[in-house]
């Protein structure tokens, strides 16, 4: 969770003062880098279900990211 954080999601901003509010939100692109590499080590660890990545990015990712964005914003929380 650290790693997420730190390295691919994005700190909110109060409204009024824009400063930031402490609560992180993971954009596509940003969860894209992240499950990037998992799905390289575990996509090829099954030789009966041989996809490539960008197929599989393509068809799986992009529905699995709408499914956790509810709202349809574009962001996920994080925490």
């Amino acid at each position: 969770m650290y790693e997420l954080i730190k390295n691919y999601a994005k700190e909110g901003k109060d409204e009024n003062s824009g400063r930031p509010n402490g609560e992180f939100f993971l954009d596509k692109k940003g969860a894209r880098l992240f499950v990037t590499p998992y799905v390289q080590k575990y996509l090829t660890g099954n030789k009966e279900e041989k996809r490539d990545l960008k197929t599989f990015m393509q068809m799986d990712f992009e529905e699995k990211f709408d499914y956790y964005d509810v709202m349809g914003t574009g962001f996920v929380n994080t925490m």
